[in-house]
C-alpha cells in the first residue's frame, strides 16, 4: 500500500473547523467551504503558523515512508535479479548471468522478427479493396477518438462553469446574509436607544410632576 499523501495546512484547518462552520450557517457544503476558505484567507501568518507546522510535519512523515517503499521495492527487485541470475551447479557465475541475459535478448528478438512477418504476411494478403476499408476504418476509429475528446473537454468546461456559478451564488447569498445580520443588528440597537430615550422621558415628566405638586402644596 503506497503511503499517504501529506495534508496541506489548509487541509488541517478545514479538519478542524468545516463541521463547525457547516452547523452555525446551517447552509450546504459549498457555502461552508466558502466561508471556511475567507477565514482561512484572513488569517494572519502568526495565526496560520500552526497549521504549516502540522503540515511540515506530516510532510517529513510522508518523505520518510516514500523512501521506505523505494528501499524496500529496490530490495525485492534486487533479491529477484540475484535469484533469476543463479548459476546451475558447476556453472560460472558470470557466465551464467551473460548467458542468461543473452538467452533473453535473443527471446525477444526472435518475438519481435515474428510479430514483424506476421504483420507483413497479412498486409501483403490484402487486396485493395480491404486495405481501402482498412485505411477508412482507421481514420473513422481517430476521428471517433477526438470527437470523443471534444465532448469531454466541453462537459469539463460546463462543469467547471458550473461550478464557478455555484461559488458566486453561494458567495451572493452569504454576503446578502450577512447584510440581513447586520441590518438585524442595526434595527435592534435602534429599539434599543429609542427604549432608553422613552424612559428617560418618562422620568423626566414624573420628576416634573413631582415638583409642581410639591409648589401646589406650598402655597
Amino acid at each position: 500500500m503506497p503511503p499517504q499523501r501529506a495534508k496541506s495546512a489548509f487541509m488541517y484547518y478545514q479538519s478542524d473547523h468545516l463541521a463547525e462552520i457547516k452547523r452555525s450557517l446551517g447552509g450546504s457544503m459549498g457555502e461552508a467551504m466558502t466561508a471556511l476558505s475567507a477565514q482561512w484567507k484572513s488569517l494572519s501568518d502568526a495565526e496560520k503558523r500552526p497549521y504549516f507546522e502540522r503540515e511540515e510535519v506530516d510532510r517529513e512523515r510522508y518523505n520518510r515512508e516514500c523512501a521506505e517503499a523505494d528501499a524496500a521495492a529496490f530490495k525485492a527487485q534486487q533479491e529477484r535479479l540475484a535469484m533469476n541470475s543463479m548459476p546451475n551447479e558447476g556453472e560460472d557465475m558470470v557466465a551464467s548471468s551473460r548467458g542468461a541475459r543473452g538467452r533473453v535478448d535473443a527471446e525477444r528478438a526472435e518475438r519481435e522478427a515474428y510479430e514483424r512477418q506476421r504483420k507483413k504476411e497479412l498486409r501483403d494478403a490484402l487486396t485493395p479493396e480491404e486495405r481501402e476499408e482498412r485505411r477508412a476504418a482507421k481514420a473513422a476509429k481517430k476521428a471517433e477518438v477526438l470527437e470523443r475528446q471534444r465532448k469531454r473537454d466541453e462537459e469539463e468546461a460546463a462543469v467547471e462553469a458550473r461550478h464557478k456559478k455555484l461559488d458566486r451564488e453561494a458567495s451572493k447569498k452569504m454576503e446578502d446574509r450577512l447584510k440581513y445580520l447586520m441590518g438585524q443588528s442595526e434595527i435592534f440597537a435602534r429599539l434599543k436607544a429609542g427604549k432608553k430615550r422613552l424612559e428617560g422621558d418618562s422620568e423626566e415628566e414624573k420628576k416634573e410632576g413631582e415638583y409642581k405638586f410639591s409648589g401646589w402644596r406650598c402655597r
